[in-house]
Order: C-alpha cells, then sequence, then structure tokens
C-alpha cells in the first residue's frame, strides 16, 4: 500500500500494538504489559510525527515479539500459558 500510494502525499504506518486496556479486553487478566490508551496514543501520534513507516507501540513490545519469534512452535503448542485463549 505505501508503493501504490506513497507518491501521492499519503503517508501508510504500519502500527504493532500490544495489548491495550480497553472495553474490548475488559475480561481479560490484566499484566505489565497492557497499556493505557492515553499512553497508546501518544506514542502512535509520536510514531506518525516522526515518519516511522512501522512502530511498536508500546516501544517495549518490539523486544517482546522478538522472544515471542525466537520460540519455537512446537514449545507455544505445549506450554498452555503461551497458547491462544
Amino acid at each position: 500500500m505505501r508503493a501504490r500510494v506513497g507518491g501521492r502525499g499519503v503517508g501508510v504506518h504500519l502500527l504493532k500494538l500490544g495489548p491495550v486496556d480497553t472495553p474490548m479486553t475488559v475480561d481479560h487478566h490484566k499484566n505489565v504489559l497492557f497499556a493505557r490508551p492515553p499512553a497508546v496514543a501518544a506514542a502512535i501520534v509520536a510514531a506518525i510525527d516522526r515518519g516511522k513507516a512501522e512502530a511498536y507501540v508500546p516501544w517495549f513490545w518490539r523486544y517482546v515479539m522478538a522472544i515471542v519469534r525466537a520460540v519455537p512452535d512446537a514449545l507455544f503448542r505445549r506450554v498452555r500459558a503461551l497458547q491462544a485463549r
């Protein structure tokens, strides 16, 4: 999409969000990884203002996802705490 509209003055930003404490996640058990909406909004605006093509929000989500990508799929299947809901 960036390549198709970039020359037309349109900005395309890939924002990779971690869990956010919103009404949609009200029933989820909250932990330290859950970000507050005002902080997420500020980080999104800052990323767009800086012209970042890709941004992890909150910032530490980049490192969390690096660890997740490094864990073998077989381990995800075996450890219940790592499985999706």
